[in-house]
């Protein structure tokens, strides 16, 4: 079935930030009619709310489509923040490329200022799994905070216990590519892994993601 095509106008409006996904839209497609988003609840009844943290590829070896505990894929890793507080796939998707995984003086700086200055909480439960890098990355980075930090580790094996994160993270690789697929169309060239317009990209989607994304439309 061909989906209705839309104005000029609404072509323009949505290719803005690409959200939210539009069948008719060739770059949403090509970057996100595969995620299948896990089914959220609505947390916002919780007393304290739960902040969760992964690292992420643009492209992961995930071999038999199950996300390991430890991740490895091609490119610099990605540090992804995401706070559950809104249901239906939306609430705050905070993304940023970093040199390396574990103690990088700009990863633990940029993860303490995310934490302090963005999710405004006085009191959270931070949340990640029990790979060594990332235990070691959150140590360092909740000293910076200044604030009440419960931090929460996922038991091995459970996917189930890391099912919001993991939504995250493919909702965030599938902006990647719509946005990524967007701009090479709109300028007539490829983006190569190790173009420096790449932490660009998944900044901003991870921030288009935050504050355009209402839920499953």
């Amino acid at each position: 079935k061909q989906p209705n095509r839309p104005s000029e106008q609404e072509v323009q409006e949505h290719e803005k930030t690409h959200l939210p996904f539009r069948d008719w839209c060739e770059h949403c497609v090509r970057g996100r009619a595969r995620n299948d988003p896990h089914c959220r609840k609505d947390k916002s009844d919780r007393e304290v709310n739960t902040v969760s943290v992964d690292y992420m590829y643009l492209k992961e070896e995930t071999g038999n489509k199950i996300r390991p505990a430890q991740i490895v894929g091609e490119g610099m890793p990605i540090l992804v923040v995401y706070d559950s507080r809104v249901a239906q796939g939306s609430g705050t998707v905070l993304a940023t490329v970093v040199p390396q995984k574990g103690e990088c003086e700009y990863a633990v700086k940029r993860l303490g200022q995310d934490l302090r200055d963005l999710l405004g909480y006085d009191k959270f439960i931070l949340k990640h799994d029990q790979e060594p890098a990332l235990a070691n990355l959150v140590e360092r980075a909740v000293q910076l905070v200044g604030k009440q930090v419960i931090k929460e580790e996922s038991p091995v094996g459970e996917s189930a216990s890391n099912g919001e994160i993991e939504s995250a993270v493919g909702r965030v690789q599938g902006q990647c590519r719509t946005i990524r697929s967007d701009t090479e169309t709109a300028y007539g060239n490829k983006i190569k892994p190790e173009h420096p317009s790449l932490p660009w990209i998944v900044r901003h989607a991870s921030l288009t993601m935050t504050r355009y994304e209402v839920g499953t439309d």
